[in-house]
């Protein structure tokens, strides 16, 4: 018995004491292949990557502007998703970030989209960045642009078109896109709202793999931040006018995102106009804020 007592005690001691040295064969990792994540997971990755990247630049904090429309975390049959709209608590630059999901859990029609969608106030006359991408049964896709800002249409000023639509760099970025295999032109959008506000530069691509995905869519986000650091603020005089057609730009961004949801609605057999104006509201934040300037 004494010795039938030693052996447990000895075995119980080793099962405790062992320790694995073996490590999983696959890791997380936002180019990972589709055995060990779902590609909504992957493209999640990449929105919090680059959000994370604007918060190091600028300080922002988190509202309840979409609680206060019931849709921060939101379930309607088959679609789901997330909205928030972020605030700049120091410093004038941005009027807000918007950072949102979409998903439709159907069988004939799985789809998951990510936003984050940078809206600046009239202190700097950088364009507002925009950037969606997701996934869809024929494989990963994004949308990107730069929407022109200022109190003149778009062309008036040739320095400005330099600057940010018409240079090199970005010329290659937009041509490189579409020379990749099986990578191919979305169609325009059906809202006039949506098309009225795009820049010239406006991407709208599938057939993208995820290593392309992330490529285009960091040097997207990476390039505008890049412009913010170098930007110099707008005199204050200049101001006023640049916020009226912000607000004009935000009114049509709200139209366009309403017929955005209207059409995922549509595809999933889904009626509720009131639902789709509630989650295009959150989406784009508050319009029509009074602005108070420093002199500069």
């Amino acid at each position: 018995m004494v010795m039938l007592f030693i052996l447990i005690l000895l075995k119980v001691s080793l099962v405790s004491s062992f320790k694995p040295n073996w490590k999983p064969k696959f890791l997380p990792s936002v180019l990972s292949s589709s055995i060990y994540s779902a590609p909504r997971s992957d493209v999640e990755i990449l929105q919090k990557n680059y959000f994370d990247e604007i918060l190091q630049q600028f300080t922002l904090k988190l509202t309840d502007f979409s609680e206060s429309y019931n849709v921060k975390n939101w379930e309607h049959e088959s679609l789901s998703g997330s909205v928030e709209w972020w605030d700049e608590t120091k410093g004038s630059k941005l009027t807000g970030v918007s950072k949102y999901s979409i998903h439709d859990s159907s069988e004939n029609n799985p789809y998951s989209c990510y936003s984050v969608n940078v809206w600046l106030g009239p202190t700097l006359l950088v364009p507002n960045m925009l950037l969606q991408m997701g996934h869809k049964s024929d494989g990963y896709f994004f949308t990107t642009d730069y929407i022109a800002r200022g109190p003149y249409p778009i062309g008036n000023d040739f320095n400005y078109l330099d600057s940010y639509y018409s240079n090199k760099h970005i010329e290659s970025y937009y041509d490189e896109i579409f020379r990749l295999d099986g990578v191919k032109h979305l169609p325009p959008s059906p809202s006039f709202a949506a098309r009225l506000i795009q820049s010239p530069i406006h991407v709208s691509a599938g057939g993208l793999s995820l290593s392309d995905l992330q490529k285009f869519s960091s040097l997207h986000v990476h390039t505008w931040l890049q412009y913010m650091k170098d930007a110099t603020p707008v005199e204050a005089r200049q101001r006023g006018a640049i916020n009226t057609r912000d607000d004009k730009l935000r009114q049509f961004a709200y139209r366009a995102t309403v017929s955005e949801y209207n059409s995922l609605f549509s595809s999933a057999g889904i009626k509720n106009q009131e639902y789709c104006q509630r989650l295009g509201a959150a989406s784009t934040g508050p319009i029509s804020e009074p602005y108070v300037g420093g002199g500069s």
